[in-house]
């Protein structure tokens, strides 16, 4: 008692103004405010959108020589692709990477197309960043409950073993007088 205006400053500062919730943090209970699931799961969204985009714009930088070398002869091929393998294999696996990723963002079984995306990977990064600032207030009063709450949960808890302890040994000296009224 004698730090508890410390302690309600502190906690104060970390945004937590009631008791009620300072009791939300006591045992792990999932709070409104705790977006970790969602913010894990929209950058994962976010790298495979990505990753996409850059496979089309490197398919898009490479396609002229890919073109090219589709159009040679068989004869002229094997030369061509020797002088432009790095280029022709860099099309080829933005490709295969493009054709087995499309398929999860199609809308009525037609492929997005860059540009759209793109928007799509925009309004991602706007939800995330706006999720970003509700966690981090979440976190900071989480930080600021931390060091009193194993302090609370022992007072809590050995105030339950009092309360146990004081009913068994009323259960114990009633059973007890019991005993001595029978005998």
């Amino acid at each position: 008692m004698r730090n508890a205006d410390t302690i309600i400053s502190d906690l104060e500062s970390g945004g937590i103004t009631s008791l009620r919730e300072l009791r939300s943090f006591f045992w792990n209970f999932h709070h409104d405010d705790d977006h970790t699931d969602e913010l894990a799961e929209l950058k994962t969204k976010i790298k495979a959108i990505d990753k996409l985009i850059n496979m089309m714009k490197q398919r898009s930088k490479h396609s002229d020589t890919y073109k090219e070398y589709r159009e040679c002869s068989a004869f002229r091929q094997k030369s061509f692709r020797k002088k432009n393998a790095e280029s022709i294999d860099s099309y080829e696996q933005a490709d295969q990477y493009i054709k087995e990723h499309i398929k999860d963002y199609a809308v009525d079984g037609k492929a997005l197309k860059r540009s759209e995306l793109e928007k799509m990977l925009t309004d991602l990064k706007m939800e995330y960043n706006a999720l970003v600032s509700e966690h981090n207030t979440f976190l900071k009063k989480k930080a600021a409950a931390a060091p009193y709450l194993k302090t609370v949960r022992t007072y809590l808890e050995n105030q339950k073993k009092q309360e146990r302890d004081k009913q068994y040994r009323e259960r114990k000296l009633t059973q007890q007088k019991k005993k001595d009224i029978l005998e």
